[in-house]
């Protein structure tokens, strides 16, 4: 894997991010960016196609992953100076599968 810098994505990981498809899968081995390319593609759905963070469900396998995505979303969405999407994202359904 190539090493990122913080604005940096891998081909994969772009692609994966810029996916039209609705639903997606994203499955790989620990450390190797899941999360980062699920933060960036719910920002983008927010912030490029319109999408209200309540429309959009979001499902990991632990809580602790799900409150990672939940703490990066909200703080991305509040700097980019979307308070109300940042609201929505916080209480949205973001969770995990038990």
């Amino acid at each position: 894997m190539i090493a990122m810098t913080s604005d940096e994505l891998t081909d994969e990981q772009r692609a994966a991010v810029e996916s039209p498809e609705r639903t997606l899968v994203v499955h790989a081995s620990a450390g190797t960016g899941k999360t980062r390319v699920l933060v960036e593609r719910y920002l983008r759905h927010v912030q490029v196609d319109g999408i209200s963070p309540d429309e959009i469900l979001t499902i990991t396998y632990t809580r602790k992953a799900a409150a990672e995505l939940k703490t990066r979303i909200v703080g991305r969405l509040r700097r980019a100076g979307l308070a109300h999407e940042a609201q929505s994202a916080e209480t949205g359904p973001i969770q995990t599968i038990h």
